[in-house]
This record gives structure tokens, C-alpha cells and sequence, in this order.
């Protein structure tokens, strides 16, 4: 993670600390319903309902829904712990985003401030225009004189 300014990153900090803690609160009251409701369910017995009929048939009835529920809760305290921890992946990529997108666009400002920097010294002079360059390399694709202009030989003499 690279240390930039947190008001920078569109995901402060202390944002992220406080859902992580709710959810860890929300993951500890589960923890706790899971066990007490299994608990519950668990002191369901014959001890305590009887060896009738009735109160037999709803101690199984009310022992199954301690025990689904408890299996339930203990499901929702895993898809909070899941949760918890996909807030603080994702807390840590856009945070890692963040940085890297306010790197790139400081860089940039730096940038253009270093061109207007530059350019606020004047405009630098004029360069002369490079002339083109010439050839002085030989026509040999006629290599018949002319009447009218001396054989071409790579130099120039002046008539006399």
C-alpha cells in the first residue's frame, strides 16, 4: 500500500476501521447466537419436558428449530466474516487505486507546471531553417555529351 495523502483516496481510512468493526461485532453476536441457541437446544431433554406424549413430541419439534436455527446462524456468521474480509479486499484495492491515480495525476501537474515553467522564460529564438542538402554525385544514367553542356563529371568548371 503506498502512503499518500488519505484525503486523496476516495476510501478514508477510518471508514473502513469503523464497517470492519461493525462487522466483526455482527460476526461476534452471531458467534454468540450460534452457541447459546445450540445450547438451547441442547438442554431440550427428557429431564426436563417428561416422558409424555406431548411434551415429548414439542421438546423434538422445539429441538430441531433450536438446532436449524443455530445451523442458520451459524451460516450468517460466515457470510459476515466473508463480508468482513471483502470490505477490507476491496478497501485495499481502491485505496491502492487511489494512490496510484493521484501518483499519475501529480505527475502529470508536475509536468505541466515544469512546460509552463519553461515556456514563462520567453520564447526561445528563432533556429535558422536547414537548408537542404545537395548531391554532387554523378548523373550516369546518360552518359552521352551534349552538344550544348560538357560531360558531367562529378565537378564543375567554368567555361572559358
Amino acid at each position: 500500500m503506498s502512503t499518500t495523502d488519505p484525503s486523496a483516496s476516495g476510501c478514508e481510512p477510518e471508514d473502513v476501521y469503523q464497517a470492519r468493526q461493525h462487522l466483526f461485532d455482527a460476526s461476534d453476536s452471531a458467534y454468540f447466537g450460534h452457541v447459546n441457541t445450540q445450547n438451547l437446544a441442547d438442554i431440550q431433554t427428557t429431564a426436563k419436558w417428561g416422558v409424555q406424549y406431548g411434551p415429548v413430541a414439542f421438546m423434538d419439534a422445539y429441538r430441531d428449530k433450536l438446532t436449524d436455527w443455530a445451523s442458520q446462524i451459524a451460516w450468517i456468521q460466515a457470510q459476515i466474516d466473508g463480508l468482513s474480509q471483502g470490505v477490507q479486499t476491496v478497501a485495499n484495492a481502491l485505496t491502492d487505486t487511489d494512490s496510484q491515480a493521484a501518483n499519475q495525476l501529480n505527475q502529470i501537474k508536475n509536468s505541466v507546471a515544469a512546460q509552463e515553467t519553461a515556456n514563462s522564460t520567453g520564447p526561445s529564438a528563432p533556429t535558422a531553417p536547414t537548408p537542404p542538402t545537395c548531391s554532387t554525385t554523378p548523373d550516369t544514367s546518360d552518359t552521352t555529351p551534349s552538344a550544348t553542356s560538357p560531360q558531367q563529371t562529378g565537378s564543375y568548371s567554368a567555361p572559358q
